[in-house]
């Protein structure tokens, strides 16, 4: 039995050795000792192994000769020390991916909750000293150590974006039938911008999506201009065609200059959105309700 046991063993360590070759048009190569065997860390007694074509075992010729020549080198003791070094290595490089792993997970979270919480770079890189300091208290080792977290944050919310950007798009194409959208103007440092959103049900609860912050042209003042910018914003941000958002679009919030002249009893500007936006996307009038 003890016997046995020893055999299965040594075929079981043969075998495990087996793996570490790889094939090449001439050659069976042991990739520990073709990574290690040239270190300058090996032992001075293991260096004389080191002969020829040490790793190196041609694949032509018989079979068992070829099986004899892979037994031979697994039997040298440089061999051994090599494997040593690559198993070593490998943990290595597993630890090193897990705690790489961890660290990453922790990025993201911090990442999300200060999106969440409208919080900037700076309550970021908060976060990320807080984990790098209960590490230290722990003697653990699983937080970022680059120190890169503001401009992390920056790329990270483009990532962000881009993901829930791609999300929005589908969930419209497949899940929403009616919204109603509303554009005020607003002035940053002498800069107007209109501010453009998007109401729609879903589950029994309203939800609502800031399509864009929208920097005005001079040519996008008039009527049918105004209409047609809000037009193609609403099918960028929505990921819908002009035809979809004509079956969707249903209602118009909006104030002054916006609105009809039917509704400017007191006079003044009016760009009658939801005439024209009715009528881009060939629509009856009346068919788009507007308050």
């Amino acid at each position: 039995m003890y016997i046995q046991v020893k055999q299965q063993k040594k075929e079981k360590d043969l075998n495990d050795c087996q793996s570490f070759w790889i094939e090449s048009d001439k050659y069976w190569i042991c990739n520990p000792c073709l990574l290690h065997s040239q270190s300058k860390n090996v032992p001075r007694y293991l260096a004389s192994g080191r002969k020829g074509t040490f790793g190196f075992v041609s694949n032509t010729g018989q079979n068992r000769l070829i099986v004899a020549c892979k037994k031979r080198h697994t039997d040298n003791p440089l061999h051994a020390w090599c494997i040593k070094e690559y198993q070593n290595e490998s943990e290595w490089k597993a630890s090193n991916d897990k705690k790489n792993e961890i660290a990453a997970k922790r990025i993201i979270r911090n990442v999300l909750l200060c999106f969440k919480r409208s919080w900037g770079s700076e309550d970021f890189i908060a976060l990320n000293a807080k984990n790098f300091l209960d590490d230290k208290d722990l003697g653990i080792s699983y937080s970022a150590t680059k120190n890169d977290s503001r401009k992390e944050f920056f790329r990270l919310r483009r990532v962000i974006f881009d993901i829930l950007d791609e999300k929005t798009r589908h969930f419209f194409s497949e899940n929403i039938s009616n919204i109603a959208v509303t554009l005020d103007k607003v002035t940053v440092h002498r800069t107007s911008f209109t501010v453009i959103m998007t109401y729609f049900f879903n589950k029994g609860k309203i939800h609502i999506i800031l399509n864009k912050l929208h920097k005005l042209r001079t040519d996008e003042y008039s009527s049918e201009d105004t209409a047609t910018m809000l037009i193609e914003v609403l099918c960028e941000t929505l990921g819908v065609s002009k035809t979809k958002l004509s079956k969707i679009l249903k209602h118009l919030i909006y104030d002054g200059v916006y609105a009809d002249k039917e509704e400017r009893l007191l006079g003044g500007g009016c760009l009658e959105l939801k005439k024209n936006v009715a009528k881009q996307l060939e629509l009856d009038p009346g068919s788009i309700t507007g308050t």
